[in-house]
């Protein structure tokens, strides 16, 4: 799965890129290690490096769709400068994995996976986060949750589950009550799609559970 020609890694080079009935990289040819890998359903910036074993590895951080060229090398350029110190990102990866759970994941989202959003938008997903999504399904493995889960989790809070949470607030005790409603039911599963889609994007998950499930429709009123 790999080829001998290096390539200047920007915006033109990767265009030309396309799948040949075959998966292969291409490196870069000034960051050694720094590559891309094609495959018929994507193409992901990875770099290439021997842990403190002596063992090839191969670490996939990004999809070209998602990181500018640019990006791509100064992140490589930081795990290549991470794996000399004796740190092993495929291995933490794998171990991320297993560990993560939902509230992990959307605290991971909310600081590197939003800046492209307006800032209304970002406040809206920040409480969809904190009020429904996180109090419901936080302490789950992501590797647990499966289409079933999600679509309870979208009917708990279209039927107004109410969720009590602790926060700085001039309410007594700081006690705030959250109720749901078919909007928030709505928009927190898209929104938790666009999570998992983050989270495929790191090669976190190999799939979205939540593509597919149906959403209450819109013209309800919230409760």
């Amino acid at each position: 799965m790999s080829r001998n020609n290096n390539i200047r890694i920007g915006n033109e080079t990767i265009k030309d890129l396309q799948y040949e009935s075959q998966n292969y990289r291409v490196w870069d040819d000034k960051i050694i290690g720094f590559g891309i890998s094609v495959q018929k359903q994507s193409r992901s910036y990875i770099v290439q490096y021997r842990n403190k074993y002596g063992k090839q590895c191969y670490y996939t951080f990004g999809r070209v769709d998602n990181i500018a060229p640019d990006d791509a090398r100064k992140i490589a350029k930081k795990l290549f400068a991470q794996i000399a110190l004796g740190e092993d990102p495929a291995t933490k990866r794998d171990e991320d994995k297993n560990s993560m759970t939902i509230g992990k994941l959307c605290d991971w989202y909310m600081k590197d996976g939003m800046g492209h959003k307006k800032p209304k938008t970002q406040l809206g997903d920040k409480a969809m986060i904190e009020n429904h999504i996180k109090p419901l399904i936080g302490p789950m493995p992501i590797k647990t949750i499966t289409r079933g889960a999600l679509a309870k989790f979208a009917s708990d809070v279209e039927k107004g589950e109410i969720i009590k949470r602790r926060e700085k607030s001039k309410n007594p005790r700081g006690l705030i009550v959250v109720r749901g409603g078919v909007s928030a039911a709505t928009h927190s599963l898209g929104l938790l799609g666009t999570i998992f889609e983050f989270a495929k994007s790191h090669d976190i998950i190999e799939n979205n559970p939540a593509r597919g499930i149906k959403r209450p429709p819109k013209n309800k009123r919230d409760i």
